[in-house]
């Protein structure tokens, strides 16, 4: 080879190292990323590709750029949103595209290395930092996934057995704002998430009718719930003793209960219950075992289920005959919340509404949280209860969710007596 041929190849060799270095370990600034797989905008390292989104908000970036060069540029970007940090873990929150980055972090790759962006919609605060995120099932995004073909059992209640169709109970998981994560089956013991929360994320599971059960279902208001069988039974005498014969009943009907195959209306405003187009006035022990059980069944079977709405216990408030609560409610449209509760009592792991004993009457005032999205109520139990008992319970409180409250949701928060 020719002089001037070394010459040439050498500074050409030269110029390729130098691009190579400089694409590698010198900054080149940030660009504004999206395309139709993502769900926001991100703010990215310059010459880094898209690689994927999974898992509702991560999204995965490559880069011949060096992980010292990635992080240090991931890091600038992060410095320009505003820094929150709740229970020892940071968070960035992109005023401009309303989204909270929760995680990011670089890995290792030949030949490109990767980054990865996780983040949720709006701004977090310390309340909802801990909440859901998603539920997913990550043996879906593994190629070849196999496992063994053998029911397993991940969680029983009170009616059904539920179980996977196959062994793989370590790869279905929670994911919480605060990039948390633990086993459904974790979550469920500990009352993190409900059965109901596996159907919204679309996790496959099979359920199975416990037959020694001292609960069985019914529909309400089109919706299958357990009940006890007690109660189930009192219902059904109730109901089959009633005298149809009013003509119309032009009110919307609080509760459609099916059982038997028959299908009966109750209608709290004006006290009736209708059955085949006629109804029938109802009051009385009949009325209170009515509503007692319908409200209860409802509300045990929809707990918790108001989106943004949280309840928790004031430190040093709770005794055995009151507590001052603390609703949170980030909705853009708050709720209005009255005083009327009620209290469950947890017995052989079933909860069971308590007896009142005392007045069970109410002021009904309406009253809105404050501007940190916050209020703050005294409940005072000891004219409809007494004294509790050491045990645990929880308090219930209701939101109405339609014109003249003939709908409502329940949520709840749980305390013990000692």
């Amino acid at each position: 080879m020719k002089k001037n041929q070394k010459i040439i190849l050498i500074s050409l060799l030269t110029i390729l190292i130098a691009i190579i270095v400089g694409i590698k370990f010198i900054p080149f600034g940030t660009i504004k990323y999206k395309n139709e797989k993502m769900q926001s905008s991100l703010i990215i390292p310059k010459l880094s590709s898209f690689d994927y989104e999974c898992c509702m908000f991560s999204a995965n970036f490559k880069s011949f750029r060096s992980q010292y060069i990635l992080k240090k540029e991931l890091d600038k970007i992060m410095a320009n949103y505003e820094k929150k940090t709740c229970n020892s873990k940071d968070y960035y929150y992109d005023a401009e595209n309303d989204i909270t980055i929760t995680e990011y972090g670089v890995q290792g790759g030949f030949p490109m290395n990767k980054f990865y962006i996780v983040y949720d919609k709006g701004e977090y605060n310390c309340d909802n930092a801990s909440s859901v995120a998603e539920i997913v099932d990550k043996s879906i995004y593994i190629d070849d996934f196999t496992c063994a073909e053998v029911l397993e059992p991940f969680y029983s209640d009170e009616l059904y057995q539920y179980s996977y169709p196959c062994i793989k109970s370590s790869y279905v998981v929670v994911k919480y704002k605060n990039g948390d994560e633990e086993t459904v089956e974790e979550a469920l013991k500990k009352g993190t998430i409900t059965i109901s929360d596996l159907d919204n994320y679309n996790i496959h599971y099979l359920k199975e009718e416990k037959s020694d059960s001292e609960f069985t279902k019914i529909m309400l208001n089109s919706r299958e719930m357990k009940i006890s069988k007690s109660d189930y039974n009192i219902l059904k005498e109730i109901f089959n003793s009633l005298d149809y014969n009013i003509d119309t009943n032009e009110q919307e009907a609080r509760y459609i209960v099916e059982m038997d195959d028959k299908t009966y209306e109750f209608y709290r405003d004006n006290n009736t219950v209708g059955y085949n187009g006629k109804y029938a006035d109802i009051d009385g022990d009949n009325l209170t075992n009515i509503i007692k059980i319908l409200d209860f069944t409802f509300s045990n079977n929809d707990m918790n289920n108001i989106e943004n709405v949280s309840m928790k216990i004031k430190k040093g408030t709770l005794t055995n005959s009151s507590a001052t609560i603390i609703i949170t409610d980030t909705n853009k449209d708050h709720y209005e919340y009255g005083l009327p509760f009620r209290i469950d009592k947890l017995e052989n792991g079933v909860w069971k509404m308590l007896e009142i004993t005392g007045d069970g009457a109410f002021n009904l005032p309406a009253f809105g949280v404050d501007k940190n999205n916050k209020l703050e109520l005294n409940q005072d139990w000891s004219h409809l209860y007494g004294e509790l008992k050491p045990g645990k319970y929880r308090l219930v409180k209701d939101v109405c969710i339609s014109d003249g409250c003939n709908a409502q949701k329940y949520f709840s928060v749980e305390f013990t007596i000692e």
